[in-house]
């Protein structure tokens, strides 16, 4: 049974310019057929002119040789036969899977293919050590089919087969992958003293009842993290959880959303908990400070 709570809230939506929502590629029609008219016959000393024998004459058909759709695994997806929704994410061949809320969340790699590989690092930590999604979802046709094992309230293993389909996109006026930059560290435990400097690349899902998420997909630290909460018109407060010593910890990310004009891309600005499971010092946590502007709606 899925332990993850749906997150939700009645917020006003964030006044940023809209634009087609994300999620999706436009499918490629197929190529119009073209009807030119006749050119102008010349004859010597009598130009007849121009001479239109029709469409029927003319005609060309143009066969459309481009690439099928290809669709990324991100959106709002649906479990058939269930209330279960699942929340995707898919940057550069990284995934993560939301199950409706924490600690249903898993992170791993999606092939081109399509081939889905991924593990619940908190849930692992927890004590189910199985804790994984595996399978496949279809780049044509935005269907999945994947193997969920996960473990009860008792702690016993179990295991399903999830499939089901696309069902709608994340709002478009902030939603994207976002290129950030550490404008400070606060870190009093050298929890981070080993740790190189390096541009960021998260992604940010807003729903339409403003519930909102960021996938740390490429990360200061190794072991990417879901922050999950709400979005309030502008600004935003979320928590990621994570188990020490058996006792769940939690961890914030809030900050804001601006846009300096129509024409630009929307700027994010936060201060993030990063809580650190595995290194030389053992769990512990430190704060960055980041900054940085849209780079793709997808």
């Amino acid at each position: 049974m899925m332990r993850g709570l749906l997150i939700s809230a009645g917020m006003a939506l964030l006044s940023l310019s809209c634009s087609k929502g994300v999620g999706r590629d436009p499918i490629y029609p197929d190529a119009q057929a073209i009807y030119p008219d006749a050119e102008p016959l010349d004859m010597g000393f009598i130009d007849e002119g121009v001479r239109d024998l029709g469409p029927q004459d003319v005609a060309i058909g143009v066969p459309d040789f481009g690439p099928p759709p290809w669709y990324p695994f991100t959106g709002v997806f649906k479990v058939y036969n269930s209330n279960v929704l699942i929340y995707a994410r898919e940057v550069n061949n990284r995934l993560q899977l939301i199950l409706g809320g924490h600690p249903e969340i898993y992170s791993g790699t999606i092939q081109d293919d399509g081939t889905v590989t991924l593990i619940s690092p908190q849930l692992r930590r927890q004590g189910c050590p199985q804790a994984s999604i595996n399978g496949t979802f279809g780049r044509q046709d935005a269907l999945f089919t994947l193997d969920y094992q996960n473990c009860d309230s008792s702690g016993m293993s179990q295991r399903e087969t999830l499939d089901g389909v696309f069902q709608r996109d994340y709002l478009s006026h902030a939603s994207g992958i976002y290129r950030l930059k550490i404008t400070g560290l606060q870190d009093v435990m050298n929890c981070a003293s080993d740790l190189m400097e390096k541009e960021l690349t998260y992604a940010v899902s807003i729903r339409e009842d403003q519930g909102m998420a960021i996938f740390t997909a490429d990360d200061v630290i190794s072991e990417a993290a879901a922050y999950v909460g709400t979005l309030n018109d502008t600004s935003f407060t979320l928590f990621h959880y994570d188990s020490v010593g058996g006792q769940n910890q939690g961890v914030a990310f809030t900050g804001n959303f601006s846009q300096a004009s129509a024409n630009e891309e929307p700027k994010l600005v936060g201060e993030r908990d990063v809580f650190r499971a595995e290194g030389p010092l053992g769990p512990c946590t430190f704060k960055i400070f980041v900054e940085g502007h849209r780079v793709s709606i997808l």
